[in-house]
């Protein structure tokens, strides 16, 4: 992720769907990461319902099942 360096570049009315465009894919992957694909416990990890996870997951194209049987580390890279 290259960080929030490039706020300053974007129109302010597009300010918070770029900030979300830009975070929000990392996230639900590292957090699926953590884990390890089920999405309940990683609504939970985000304090978002199950089905809101699922959602996001469908509209980002993430299949959640990838990331089962693999063992997240702090040093876990993230797969874009």
């Amino acid at each position: 992720m290259q960080g929030l360096d490039y706020i300053g570049k974007t129109r302010r009315e597009h300010l918070y769907r770029d900030v979300v465009a830009t975070v929000e894919r990392p996230l639900l992957e590292k957090v699926l990461a953590i884990a390890e694909g089920n999405q309940l416990k990683a609504a939970q990890i985000l304090g978002i319902n199950r089905n809101t996870l699922r959602a996001k997951l469908k509209k980002l194209n993430i299949d959640a099942q990838r990331f089962k049987n693999e063992k997240y580390t702090h040093n876990s890279p993230v797969r874009y």
